[in-house]
């Protein structure tokens, strides 16, 4: 998501400034938690120099970085993007809806597992919307993304270790039109657009109550 967001920053220097200053902080929290607070990290780190912070104007950091031509993008760049995306909310929403599990660490497109949680399902989903309203994609193309990845979400859902104690797992692709899972990631998306400032929580949790009581 990060490198979506810079590479649309139209100032590098805002953008520079910014990634040191994240690498700061996170260098900071590591060295922190793992030392107990015994060190003064601040000494190993550079900072930015106020010079560097006074030439900056930071106007643009209230600028919305937009997108000025979507045809620049290549058919493979959308296609990555609309993956990563779909399998993102389908490995999320699953475990929401099926299983009743919130936030946690689920296998992303590469197999790598991370921190999924209703604030990065609603930034996928959001994203997915945001490009069918500017007709980067089709509904149907996304429908199809939707289903390949499904098959995705579900081979790995059927190996991953960390779902052994839930409940047995039944897989999306197993049949669409029934899966309330499936209907819940595909109504973010498709819904997404007319969803309260984008939250996740309407859907998700009418689907919850859906799948409990069925």
């Amino acid at each position: 998501m990060g490198n979506r967001v810079i590479k649309f920053f139209h100032n590098k220097e805002i953008v520079d400034l910014v990634v040191r200053i994240d690498i700061l902080h996170t260098s900071l929290t590591k060295n922190v938690v793992k030392e107990g607070n015994k060190r003064d990290f601040t000494k190993d780190l550079t900072l930015p120099k106020l010079s560097e912070i006074k030439k900056i104007n930071f106007d643009d950091l209230l600028t919305i970085p937009i997108m000025k031509n979507h045809k620049s993008l290549s058919k493979d760049e959308i296609q990555n993007e609309l993956d990563n995306n779909a399998q993102g909310i389908l490995g999320y929403v699953v475990r929401w809806i099926d299983q009743g599990i919130g936030c946690s660490k689920v296998p992303d497109i590469n197999n790598i597992g991370l921190m999924e949680d209703r604030a990065t399902c609603r930034i996928s989903s959001q994203h997915i919307a945001n490009w069918l309203h500017h007709g980067i994609c089709s509904k149907k193309q996304v429908l199809e993304i939707m289903k390949k990845m499904a098959k995705v979400v579900d081979n790995q859902n059927l190996k991953d270790p960390s779902m052994k104690g839930q409940a047995p797992y039944k897989p999306m692709s197993e049949n669409f039109g029934k899966s309330i899972a499936f209907r819940a990631a595909c109504d973010l998306v498709f819904h997404g657009k007319f969803q309260p400032s984008g939250y996740t929580e309407p859907l998700l949790h009418f689907n919850r109550l859906m799948k409990k009581s069925s």
